[in-house]
């Protein structure tokens, strides 16, 4: 069968549509850290170090994940406490919900300590929920479109 015959179209969401999202899901996640690395105007700080964070979640009894945690130096931080960005990237269809910042805020609580100061930054393909864009009109939080990603400043 050739690819003039259709093989390729009817045969994209079994060999790759269907998992697009799970390749594309780290991928997504180092084009976010790249973009405050180089490109993010406003930060909350300078980021001295900036990785992903991997922990036990006692309260679920599983292993807990964030996608970006970013540390400012020392000389960033706030004299009680570190100053750190938590951020998620989602690299799927649906719109990101208030949910994802309830479960940053919950994992980041796992690493940090009450003088620690947190901002948050969800990074989403599809885009946002109203009640989030509300947390990032309270300055809660602050959401990051794909078209974003991209836009030239």
């Amino acid at each position: 069968m050739s690819i003039s015959a259709g093989a390729v179209a009817r045969n994209y969401d079994a060999a790759i549509g269907s998992y697009l999202s799970s390749y594309m899901g780290p991928v997504f996640e180092d084009i976010c850290r790249q973009y405050l690395i180089y490109y993010a105007e406003n930060l909350p700080f300078a980021i001295h170090e900036i990785g992903e964070w991997w922990g036990p979640d006692p309260v679920q009894k599983k292993e807990a994940q964030l996608d970006i945690v970013a540390l400012a130096s020392k000389e960033n931080n706030i004299q009680a406490g570190r100053r750190f960005l938590i951020g998620s990237c989602k690299y799927k269809k649906e719109k990101t919900g208030i949910e994802e910042l309830n479960l940053i805020q919950r994992y980041a609580s796992l690493f940090t300590n009450v003088h620690d100061e947190c901002f948050y930054y969800i990074f989403s393909k599809a885009g946002f929920t109203d009640t989030l864009q509300e947390k990032q009109d309270k300055g809660e939080v602050k959401l990051v479109t794909l078209e974003e990603l991209y836009e030239k400043n």
